[in-house]
């Protein structure tokens, strides 16, 4: 089985090429969970 043709081969290269709109999407996940704390946190 050649490399370029496996699962994980094709696998990495979506990541490689979705990888700024996984940063973006990580960049968001924090940013709302930093806003729900302090949400959480003013309501205690």
């Amino acid at each position: 089985m050649d490399y370029k043709n496996s699962v994980w081969f094709k696998i990495e290269r979506f990541f490689d090429r979705h990888n700024h709109l996984m940063e973006f999407i990580r960049t968001l996940i924090a940013l709302l969970v930093l806003f729900l704390q302090f949400y959480i946190l003013t309501r205690l």
